[in-house]
């Protein structure tokens, strides 16, 4: 993510200086020019300029102006875009690693409280007691999307194999099974 946030900065730059330099070079040929609105308006106008100029170096000089400022947008908009997408990326890799954690755990507990951590970033915490009377607070179904969570209750025994999705909860009134699904596309 880091990576990507290089070269959209370097294209914001670069745009915002084309930008700046076709306002000074529309100001000076009396277009009106606003230094915080107008760019689309500056764009046409630079090519305007171009093709009212009878100097051939200049003209190719403005042309190239406007095509500049066009380009440097459409740069910004793709890196953006890749920048987006790499994030999204990121943050499915960051769910596969919390899956193939929880998958690599096994459960034998006991649910002693549930609620919503408002003070951690409102993450769905289990306090869970193993049968050795050891208690601990675990978020590991925080990304789950089978809805376990709202359906666990203080009291209910929850039970999985190691590297198996499938969670047992053995309360009073039943004994279901889940598939815990944390929306990782590598399954």
């Amino acid at each position: 993510m880091e990576n990507n946030f290089i070269p959209i900065t370097v294209a914001f730059g670069f745009a915002i200086l084309i930008s700046f330099w076709i306002k000074g070079v529309l100001d000076n040929n009396n277009f009106k020019v606003n230094p915080f609105t107008g760019y689309f308006r500056d764009t046409k106008n630079i090519f305007n300029l171009s093709a009212a100029t009878s100097d051939n170096v200049t003209r190719k000089y403005f042309f190239l102006l406007g095509l500049l400022n066009i380009l440097s947008r459409v740069a910004l908009i793709i890196l953006f875009i890749v920048f987006v997408t790499g994030t999204i990326k990121e943050d499915n890799a960051a769910l596969c690693d919390s899956y193939k954690d929880f998958k690599s755990d096994t459960y034998d507990y006991l649910v002693i409280n549930k609620y919503i951590d408002s003070n951690e970033h409102s993450y769905r915490t289990l306090v869970l007691q193993s049968k050795e009377g050891y208690q601990f607070k675990s978020t590991d179904l925080d990304f789950d999307k089978s809805n376990l969570f709202n359906f666990l209750s203080v009291g209910d025994s929850i039970k999985k194999k190691k590297e198996s999705a499938i969670v047992r909860v053995i309360n009073r009134k039943a004994d279901t099974t889940f598939k815990v699904d944390f929306g990782c596309d590598e399954k």
